[in-house]
């Protein structure tokens, strides 16, 4: 199927629509103007035959027509007299409306149209009475609808003769709008292509005071800086990985070499391919940390979320560090409110971050320290400090830290992969929360959780 332009299809739908209101106008007028025009001659042909009556002579009860001994004929208008029997008082040259004199002579004015020979005429039929009592005959006014019929069917066709030509005109107007109002999006979209993974900072500028286009430029623009966001990630992850894999890589690669290169033990390779499994195991956990990660930024899975009890959570990891922390002698304390806590999340996901935090608040404290966790309530929130007396972190890391890869202690090489606190971060920022830190140098540190909760 051939593509339209969109300004074609606005301007057809503006002539379509403009044709069919056109249509219903013309309706409109021409329905009002014969319901006008009918209406002006029922009021003539009443107000001719209340004059008349006014003027009839009656003698015994009975009409009696001085004058007038035939029709009366003048500008189309025909005037009849009956008596009390229905009977015609003067010759009628052409059919009368009987029903008419039939109600008339019962005391009911009525409005009728009969046609003679192809033309129409409209009739008043009402009785006369004598001394405005008693039925004595009925008068008939007859009109001629011809000249209002011309009147009306050259009205008809001068409305509908000038439909084709306002469609014509409106064609180039509509097709004037439609450019008008879309000659922004044109500008968008040339914009929009220049647009490479070079210059992804680039961003449109309002180009239009019209809300819907300001709406498109922003929307256009929020999506660009999350795809510049996306793609430096990324690219910032692809040398990460590039960097820690080439370690391992090396050794492996040495290794191996070194195995091939003469004959040695059982006991020399031995030593050699355990060299070589550590250093897949450390691979292997950092893709697993990766995929992870990954899979905490994207997180479409909130739609997966459960209620959560924070404080069973909580405490079952409290329970399950008391062990370490008692081994390097630290004090470790929990402080749970009373009232349980209910959060939205994934259980597991959660469970890896407070464990990611406490681990390296352990990890960092020296023996014979404290590592404390408390939990609070603030309003909509739940607020979870874990404090410890460790080495702390200096000022220039703690911007960073929460980066992927990001070693505060850069003589540490081995010491882990840099993925923990980034995986804490995506974790609390998937579920709507945050993550703060304060902290100095060998002063201790302070991590700070804050997670929206359910109200019951």
């Amino acid at each position: 199927m051939k593509p339209q332009s969109i300004k074609v299809k606005l301007a057809l739908w503006y002539i379509f629509l403009l044709g069919i209101t056109l249509f219903v106008f013309i309706l409109i007028v021409y329905e009002s103007f014969k319901f006008l025009s009918y209406k002006d001659i029922d009021q003539s042909i009443q107000t001719i035959a209340s004059s008349i009556e006014e003027d009839i002579l009656i003698v015994d009860e009975k009409i009696v027509l001085s004058e007038v001994e035939k029709p009366s004929s003048f500008s189309g208008i025909f005037v009849l007299f009956f008596d009390k029997e229905g009977k015609p008082l003067i010759n009628i040259p052409f059919p009368y409306q009987k029903d008419g004199i039939s109600r008339a002579l019962k005391g009911k004015n009525s409005y009728s149209t009969i046609e003679n020979k192809g033309e129409r005429f409209r009739v008043y039929t009402s009785p006369i009475r004598y001394n405005n009592a008693r039925i004595v005959g009925a008068i008939q006014v007859i009109m001629s609808l011809s000249g209002i019929e011309r009147t009306l069917n050259k009205l008809l066709m001068l409305l509908l003769f000038s439909i084709p030509i306002l469609l014509v005109i409106a064609s180039f107007g509509g097709n004037i709008l439609a450019k008008n109002a879309l000659n922004p999006i044109d500008s968008i979209v040339d914009m929009t292509r220049s647009i490479e993974t070079e210059n992804l900072d680039k961003r449109l500028p309002m180009m239009s005071t019209d809300i819907e286009i300001r709406r498109l430029v922003e929307t256009l623009n929020e999506m660009l800086e999350r795809i510049e966001r996306g793609f430096n990630r990324e690219k910032q992850l692809t040398q990460n990985i590039s960097h820690e894999l080439r370690a391992p890589l090396t050794i492996i690669k040495g290794n191996i070499s070194l195995a091939l290169r003469k004959r040695r033990s059982i006991e020399e390779y031995i030593s050699i391919l355990q060299e070589v499994e550590r250093e897949v195991d450390y691979m292997a956990c950092m893709i697993n940390e990766l995929l992870f990660l990954a899979r905490e930024d994207e997180l479409n899975q909130r739609r997966y979320f459960k209620e959560v009890l924070l404080n069973a959570l909580i405490e079952e990891i409290y329970l399950e560090f008391l062990p370490l922390a008692k081994e390097k002698n630290i004090a470790l304390n929990l402080d749970l409110p009373p009232s349980q806590i209910m959060i939205k999340g994934n259980s597991s996901s959660l469970e890896r971050l407070f464990r990611n935090l406490i681990e390296n608040a352990i990890k960092y404290t020296p023996d014979g320290g404290i590592v404390e966790i408390k939990v609070r309530l603030e309003e909509n929130l739940v607020r979870i400090d874990i404090k410890d007396t460790g080495i702390g972190i200096s000022q220039e890391d703690i911007p960073h830290i929460f980066e992927r890869f990001y070693r505060a202690d850069k003589s540490r090489h081995r010491g882990g992969f840099g993925l923990g606190l980034a995986i804490a971060y995506a974790i609390a920022k998937s579920h709507s929360g945050e993550i703060k830190v304060e902290s100095s140098k060998d002063k201790g540190s302070v991590f700070t959780v804050i997670l929206p909760i359910i109200k019951k």
